[in-house]
């Protein structure tokens, strides 16, 4: 079967999805949308990590980002856990204030990865990947 796509000339057709394994915009792109699945978190913090050290900053920057990402969602969720069951024996008070915690520390997170889905998909370094909010 022939390819006559001008792009994928002379490429096998498994380089493309190599390339989701290799430090790119492609991995940061997948990094995202494992980050938001919230199960696959590890995988992405995984990959944020092996590819930390690339030559390009944008990159790096992106890696950084999505790795504050992450540690804000385990850090919130856990909160959030701890409150609610601390709540379950205490009072109900605290297990309104858990679900707040869960649900900012998940708001957070799917803006912060939608800022940096949009900033990848552009190809626009982001503007403070240091910040703890978007």
């Amino acid at each position: 079967m022939r390819n006559t796509d001008a792009k994928n000339r002379g490429r096998s057709p498994g380089s493309r999805l190599r390339s989701f394994f290799l430090p790119g915009r492609g991995n940061i792109f997948l990094c995202y949308l494992m980050t938001l699945s919230v199960m696959l978190c590890p995988i992405a913090l995984l990959f944020a990590i092996l590819f930390a050290e690339t030559q390009n900053e944008e990159f790096q920057a992106h890696y950084h980002y999505l790795r504050t990402t992450i540690a804000l969602l385990v850090i919130g969720l856990l909160t959030g856990c701890l409150l609610i069951v601390l709540g379950a024996s205490l009072s109900s008070l605290l297990i309104f204030a858990g679900l707040a915690f869960a649900g900012a520390a998940l708001i957070l997170t799917v803006l912060r990865c939608s800022h940096g889905l949009i900033r990848t998909t552009r190809g626009l370094p982001l503007r403070n990947h240091r910040t703890y909010f978007i």
